[in-house]
């Protein structure tokens, strides 16, 4: 859908300015809807075992750039 990739390239491109920044804190209403099936995925993708606490904002864009691309 493109649809979906406009929205992953938006992300995408997010992702490349955010990872500049020093604070790459996710906020609490963004970390409450990170399930743990969703956190899974994001170490699977990842391949490390990082915790809900260590996700910079910019991977967690990069990866749901990355699975709307998957899906489009």
């Amino acid at each position: 859908m493109k649809k979906n990739l406009l929205i992953a390239k938006l992300l995408s491109n997010a992702s490349d300015e955010f990872s500049n920044h020093g604070c790459n804190d996710l906020s609490k209403d963004v970390k409450e809807l990170i399930t743990p099936e969703l956190l899974n995925d994001i170490q699977q993708w990842l391949g490390d075992d990082i915790t809900i606490n260590n996700i910079p904002d910019w991977m967690l864009m990069k990866y749901l750039s990355d699975k709307l691309v998957d899906e489009a």
